[in-house]
């Protein structure tokens, strides 16, 4: 009898622990199903993950709760040492442990500009300065706030594009204003008007940048006639056109110059403009006579002796 007891409470003891262990093997696997809610947790972290840009997800606390891959591949910090963090850590961490680089914390914006980007320079993990663009958006669910997405876009290479372009053009205007060669742009018609011109345009002709963007250019001209020659023979021709011709200053003086038109296209082969360079070459001229006339004396008495 007593032998048949204690059968009985083994069993039951191990019917309690079979239950016990069938209770654990359904809630694993219930946490391992795919119901409504992981299948919406998976498909929100794979949609974070496809983002070009680096994201970042916060809670309602403005905890870091997600990242993407992207992201630590932007920043060098991965997903295990950003989550969890708060804004105000993360700005921290950004700005090289707390040096005093201004931050703007998107989380601090009002609703009606939650939406507008800006921009700001962040240290990566390795100490390299990079500049992104900060887009955040609040997260809703029927109407509650339930926490934010901030995406991350990083301008490091148009910037430094940006700077090389500026840097370009800088020397291109210097170049353009410091040379003693007139350089403009005007319209392509008969009765032109310049565009643009450079300094040297204004110690040519002296008239003044604002005056010279007023004038006809047929006006500069002693003859006009060849101006209109000159256009036609540009406009029909492939290549620059140069030619001498005589010129009026403001102040009546009369100089030659060395004027070359190009003519500028359309991708449809319409006249957009002409790019001309004007060069005052009229000591050049008086040079060239002077020295025919010399030549010209000698002759006699080369001839005599």
């Amino acid at each position: 009898m007593i032998r048949n007891d204690l059968a009985n409470e083994d069993l039951i003891e191990e019917n309690r622990s079979l239950r016990k262990r069938v209770t654990e093997l359904e809630a694993f696997s219930a946490e391992r199903q795919p119901g409504p809610e992981n299948l919406q947790v998976f498909e929100a972290a794979a949609i974070v993950d496809s983002f070009l840009d680096g994201v970042l997800v916060l809670d309602r606390k403005s905890r870091v709760i997600d990242v993407n891959k992207h992201l630590e591949g932007m920043i060098g910090y991965s997903r295990k040492e950003l989550v969890g963090k708060t804004t105000l850590a993360l700005a921290r961490l950004l700005t090289n442990k707390g040096l005093s680089i201004y931050w703007k914390n998107p989380l601090k914006r009002t609703e009606e500009f939650s939406s507008v980007p800006h921009e700001v320079d962040v240290f990566k993990k390795n100490g390299e300065l990079i500049t992104v663009r900060i887009n955040c958006q609040q997260l809703k669910t029927d109407s509650k706030m339930m926490g934010h997405l901030i995406i991350l876009e990083n301008l490091t290479e148009l910037k430094h594009k940006e700077r090389k372009s500026n840097e370009y053009l800088e020397v291109y205007k210097s170049l353009v204003n410091h040379v003693e060669i007139g350089i403009y742009r005007a319209t392509p018609g008969i009765n032109g008007r310049f565009l643009q011109v450079n300094k040297a345009m204004e110690a040519i002709t002296g008239y003044s940048h604002e005056e010279l963007l007023r004038i006809d250019i047929e006006d500069l001209y002693v003859s006009p006639e060849e101006r209109s020659e000159h256009i036609r023979e540009t406009l029909l021709g492939s290549t620059a056109k140069t030619r001498e011709v005589k010129f009026k200053k403001k102040d009546g003086t009369h100089i030659i110059v060395r004027d070359k038109k190009v003519a500028v296209h359309s991708n449809d082969g319409k006249n957009l403009y002409l790019d001309g360079f004007l060069e005052d070459i009229s000591e050049i001229k008086k040079t060239e006579k002077a020295l025919r006339d010399s030549e010209q004396n000698l002759l006699p008495q080369i001839y005599l002796i």
